[in-house]
Order: C-alpha cells, then structure tokens, then sequence
C-alpha cells in the first residue's frame, strides 16, 4: 500500500528505512521524500515509522 501517492512511497519503503535506523520524520523525508509535497501522508506515516521502528512518536511543534 502507498503511504505518500505524491512521491511513491510504500509501505515496505517506511519499513526498509526503519530496519536501516530511520526512526524520525524529517530522516524520513530526507530518504524518501515522503510528506514533502501535500503533506497529507505526514500522520499516518509518522505512526507508521513510529510502529515499525518501536519508538514513541513526538507530536510535531506547535508554534
């Protein structure tokens, strides 16, 4: 399944980052460029690293 339309990113993207160490949003974005464009995949992707990668998500700064 796609996680991010815009970019291609799937599923087994987020997980093989994951298993690579990304365990961070904007690491993420940087190897994939997931949530770089509408920004609409940016929630469930999160969790979905979150998930993955075992760690606690961090709600994004709020200015």
């Amino acid at each position: 399944m796609y996680v991010c339309v815009c970019k291609g990113v799937s599923e087994s993207h987020v997980k093989q980052a994951a298993k690579e160490g990304i365990c961070t949003m904007s690491k993420l974005r940087c190897k994939t460029g997931l949530g770089s464009q509408c920004g609409i995949c940016r929630k469930s992707a999160r969790q979905l690293l979150h998930q993955i990668s075992g760690t606690k998500p961090q709600a994004p700064c709020q200015l």
